[in-house]
């Protein structure tokens, strides 16, 4: 069965008001760990409204209707030809519904048409991103890849690449 908010939602270009709103979404250490690797809970609105500020970083705010229900971004590495997706967060009273796997398909296909190698990193023990990330499209390094990835990170995460074929069950609407 589908979710009617499914055929509503549409994909927008980040704005820096918006912050206010995505910086009360994490409000545990941890969930702030998990979300951006930040020291500071919750994130001020200033750190988040700066991200877009990079020129290879596109931020994305995903709504339903009026309502902002998730971010996202994008980052562009031209030198590896590759992008990766990351700060990837849902509204708190949205959480567990798909929204999480329809804004990662998203930007997913988005990223993909800038270059078709696309990544995330999770931290380990983030099981509910990795499978919604899986139901999404993206499938888990091979070991040795992880590793290799991992030197010069601050830390050590479970590193996913995207095909589309692997999604599951998923429509994608953007504007």
């Amino acid at each position: 069965m589908s979710s009617p908010w499914k055929h509503r939602v549409r994909l927008t270009a980040f704005d820096a008001v918006w912050a206010t709103i995505v910086s009360t979404w994490a409000t545990t250490n941890d969930e702030v760990l998990a979300w951006c690797s930040g020291a500071e809970t919750p994130v001020p609105a200033a750190t988040v409204a700066a991200w877009s500020d990079d020129e290879l970083v596109d931020a994305y705010g995903l709504f339903d209707g009026d309502q902002l229900i998730a971010y996202g971004e994008v980052w562009v590495d031209h030198d590896e030809a590759e992008t990766e997706l990351a700060r990837i967060i849902v509204s708190p009273g949205r959480r567990g519904a798909g929204v999480g796997r329809a804004l990662t398909r998203m930007l997913a296909d988005r990223a993909a048409a800038t270059y078709v190698d696309v990544y995330l990193r999770v931290r380990p023990g983030n099981e509910v991103a990795v499978r919604c990330y899986g139901a999404a499209g993206f499938t888990r390094l091979t070991t040795s890849d992880e590793q290799r990835l991992n030197v010069g990170q601050p830390a050590v995460y479970v590193w996913m690449r995207y095909d589309e074929t692997a999604a599951t069950g998923l429509t994608t609407v953007s504007d």
